[in-house]
Formats: C-alpha cells, sequence, structure tokens
C-alpha cells in the first residue's frame, strides 16, 4: 500500500542499504556477527589510530577515532564515538593495519549504521513531499541514491556524523545530475531537489501553532534561487550541538580516553582495567558509561536555513505528516492534560488544525538541553525520539508503538508498566532504568547500555529482539 509512512520508509531504507553497500558494510553482520566477513582493519601509527573501510568509490574512507565511550566495548555498545575522515589510496600499506575483533568489528560497523539510520531518518523528514510526489520505489530509489552519493563526498578532516552528512545532501557536495519523473509527469533533478526547494518550518510555541514558508534572499542571484513552483518546500535542517561546559570538560579528557579504549583493544581485559587512573572520569572502565558521555543534545538552526528569510504565500500547501516539535514546553502543556489526556499525535493535530484522519508522527529535536522529567501516561505511538533526553524522567505507563529512539538517554528513567510494540531502541542508554511488568512486542533493542535495569522480566521471553546488549548486567 503506497501511503505516505510507506513511501518515506521506503526512502530511509534505500539509503541506508546503498550506503551499507558503499562502504562494503554487510548489513547482515550487524544483526548477526556469524554472518560474512566485514572488511574492515584498525590502522595504528603511534598516537593516531583510524579504521578503515573499503569504499567502492575507488578510494578507501579511513575513520580516525576521536573518542570512544570507556565501557562501551565490556557492554558491546559502540556509544560516545566520533569519527573523523581522511581519504587515501586503495593500496594503502597493510603492514600499517591489523585485522579487528570481529566483536569489535560488529560494534564499529553498527555504530555507522546508526549514524546512517538517523539521517536517512532526517532527510525523510525534510523530503517528505518530494518522496512522496515520486510516489515510485524506482524513482525514490534514485533520489536515495543521489543522497548518498553526494554524502559521500568526503574531505580530509571531515566529521564522520550527521550534521556533516546532511550539510553535504543540503549544500556542500556536488554530483552529476540526474533526471527523476514525478508521478504527475514533471520532470525534476535529483540534486536540485535537495536544493531548490523553499522552506516549511513547523510553528510550535510562544501560544501560536501553524505552517510558515520563506524562500532564500538572493540578493538578485539566480544561481542559488529556490524554485518552488517546482520543488514546493522542505522541512527544516536542524543542526545538534552539545552543552558547551561539558564539550569543553570532553576536550580535555579526549586524550586519556583513546589511551584507555585502544589499551583495552590490544591488551588482554585483566590488564585494561587498570586503566582507571588514566581517565580523569574516575570510574573503572568496565563501570556506567554515563560518566564518560558529553553534555546534552539539543538541536537548533543551522546557518543553511537561516538564509530562507523572505516569507512566502505557497501556491498549493502540502501537509506533513512528520510534524517537528522542538519546545520542550509543548510536551510539558502535552502532559498538563490530565483529564482524557489524547495521543501526542492527536494533541498537535488538533493545535495545527490538520485533518481528523491526517496521520501525524511527532519528530521531538529539543531546542536546549531542558529535560522533560514527567511524562507519564502519555500515548507517544509513532514518535522519533531520537537523541531525546528523558534521564530520570517520568514516563510510567507510556505507549512507546512504533516509537524510534536511537541515540536517546534514558538512564534511571521510570518506564514501569509501558507498552512497547514494534519499537526500536539503538545505541542507547538504559542504565539504572525502572522498566518493571512491561509489555514487550515484537521490539528491538541494539547496542544498548542497561547494567543495573530493573526490568523483572526476561525481555527475549516477551518478544523482544536483544543484538548486543549487556542484558546479563540487568536486575531481574
Amino acid at each position: 500500500m503506497r501511503t505516505k509512512e510507506n513511501l518515506c520508509r521506503v526512502f530511509e531504507n534505500q539509503i541506508e542499504k546503498r550506503f551499507l553497500e558503499k562502504l562494503q558494510i554487510n548489513r547482515d553482520q550487524l544483526v548477526n556477527p556469524g554472518t560474512g566477513r566485514i572488511p574492515s582493519r584498525l590502522g595504528d601509527a603511534g598516537a593516531v589510530t583510524s579504521i578503515i573501510l573499503g569504499a567502492a568509490t575507488g578510494t578507501t574512507i579511513v575513520l580516525g577515532v576521536g573518542s570512544f565511550g570507556i565501557g562501551s566495548f565490556v557492554g558491546a555498545a559502540m556509544l560516545g564515538v566520533t569519527f573523523s575522515v581522511t581519504k587515501v589510496d586503495k593500496r594503502i600499506k597493510k603492514s600499517k593495519a591489523k585485522e579487528l575483533n570481529s566483536k569489535v568489528q560488529v560494534c564499529l560497523h553498527s555504530r555507522l549504521r546508526c549514524i546512517i539510520m538517523d539521517v536517512a531518518r532526517e532527510l525523510s523528514r525534510m523530503f517528505e513531499y518530494h518522496v512522496v510526489e515520486l510516489g515510485s520505489e524506482p524513482q525514490i530509489g534514485a533520489l536515495a541514491e543521489c543522497a548518498v552519493n553526494l554524502m559521500l563526498q568526503l574531505k580530509n578532516n571531515d566529521k564522520f556524523d550527521r550534521n556533516t552528512l546532511l550539510k553535504k545532501v543540503l549544500q556542500d557536495a556536488k554530483v552529476d545530475k540526474t533526471q527523476l519523473l514525478t508521478q504527475n509527469g514533471d520532470k525534476w533533478f535529483d540534486m536540485d531537489v535537495f536544493r531548490k526547494p523553499g522552506l516549511r518550518k513547523v510553528i510550535l510555541e510562544n501560544g501560536s501553532a501553524g505552517f510558515e514558508y520563506y524562500v532564500k534572499s538572493t540578493e538578485g542571484s539566480k544561481k542559488d534561487a529556490c524554485d518552488t513552483e517546482k520543488y514546493g518546500y522542505r522541512g527544516q535542517f536542524l543542526e545538534m550541538k552539545y552543552d558547551l561546559e561539558d564539550e569543553e570538560k570532553e576536550v580535555s579528557k579526549k586524550k586519556n580516553r583513546i589511551k584507555c579504549v585502544f589499551s583495552f583493544l590490544s591488551k588482554a581485559k585483566d590488564e585494561a582495567d587498570n586503566c582507571e587512573d588514566a581517565c580523569d572520569c574516575k570510574v573503572s572502565c568496565t563501570e556506567s558509561h554515563e560518566n564518560c558521555t558529553i553534555g546534552h543534545q539539543y538541536f537548533c538552526e543551522s546557518e543553511i536555513d537561516s538564509r530562507y528569510k523572505k516569507p512566502q504565500k505557497p501556491i498549493r500547501v502540502y501537509n506533513p505528516i512528520h510534524i517537528l516539535v522542538q519546545c520542550p514546553k509543548i510536551l510539558v502543556d502535552f502532559n498538563l492534560l490530565r483529564n482524557r489526556k489524547p495521543s501526542l499525535a492527536g494533541f498537535l493535530r488538533k493545535i495545527l488544525h490538520l485533518p481528523d484522519d491526517h496521520l501525524v508522527l511527532p519528530v521531538y529535536r529539543a531546542h536546549s538541553a531542558r529535560k522533560i522529567l514527567d511524562l507519564r501516561n502519555s500515548d507517544l505511538t509513532g514518535s522519533d525520539l531520537t537523541h531525546s533526553d528523558f534521564t530520570e524522567s517520568v514516563l510510567e505507563g507510556c505507549n512507546f508503538t512504533n516509537v524510534v529512539m536511537l541515540f536517546a538517554e534514558l538512564a534511571r528513567a521510570r518506564m514501569s508498566h509501558s507498552t512497547f510494540c514494534k519499537t526500536l531502541i539503538s545505541h542507547s542508554i538504559l542504565t539504572k532504568t525502572i522498566a518493571e511488568n512491561c509489555q514487550w512486542v515484537a521490539t528491538d533493542l541494539y547496542y544498548s547500555r542497561v547494567e543495573g535495569a530493573k526490568l523483572r522480566q526476561r525481555l527475549t521471553e516477551f518478544g523482544c529482539t536483544l543484538v548486543e546488549t549487556n542484558i546479563d548486567e540487568a536486575e531481574f
């Protein structure tokens, strides 16, 4: 069935599939380490350490390790990792590289896959209108191919992260244009789909709600002008930032943390346990990851979007299904509806005056590091809570059906009596979370930390798929 949601999922899956293929990463092995071989090596030249990926682009991409979550290998969750990019000839000397431990290979590549999945979902949200207008899988696949080719135009010292990859698509990189055909017979060029639309903003704060439309003020230059008559409008691009104070603390830790991790990789585990003094977070490498992380994440308007200053009245209105929520107060206001509280999707549908039968998928990207402390008994069905910080929050009795949480912070959260159905939780922190008497149905918990979590029931007995999550360290 070709619904808007299904077409967006096709786009996301095509980006992930094509990106991993170009990095020569076996998708099956990320779930089942016994399948196939991952072509990765660890290059170690003194203080410079890198992960070498064979790319199907004529070069080899070397991802330099910027920082590691100290306890991540023990918990098998690659959290707190940053990569920088170097491009070298494929004939790189093998004498400088050694094969990675198979478990570390899977963890590293799962981290990369989660970043790509995050980027794919953001592009799907921003360019939902265009994906829906294309309508057919071959045309959507061609647009996904263009996005991947743009993202792979990596330069030396680029960071391999969501911000960089999205910027490559929106303005930084260039590839040869390919023509696309919409279901209405219009002819588009793939790269222009990412560069020529106007900007559609979702306004949900200060007592106002609605959509606003803008184009770039080009000051007489047509080269970079929007063509909204042809390409319509896209959603907002938000850059991910960190709390400055905690980011500065992280910089001072970086060198010691890298030494800790690669001591762990190159020596026996009992030697790695002695790295406590080397890491100034003052915890053992086998203890909770949370004390070694950088600060709270938040999202702000990008410089790219700040150029869209000229208000515009659209020729035709498209109501998106992905509704972006930036203001934490919106969730607070929603939570205050104690009597007959609707779903979050229903709440947003009402304040935006959308039709009653219009599907709404909330996407929460907070514009400040403020935590949402109480969302108990909320219906969060269909929400994207990627990068959300719910540390110590009250989430008891919530409905997490079809919710996606990538890189989420849920440490010490109270989540008992909640329902998890077709929920995806990946590379997230659930240390000391209280999640007793929950319903688990067709839920995936990948590469996450759950030590000290109070679960009462064994998740695998209740329809939960676990991959490289340290479930044995939870409390039952």
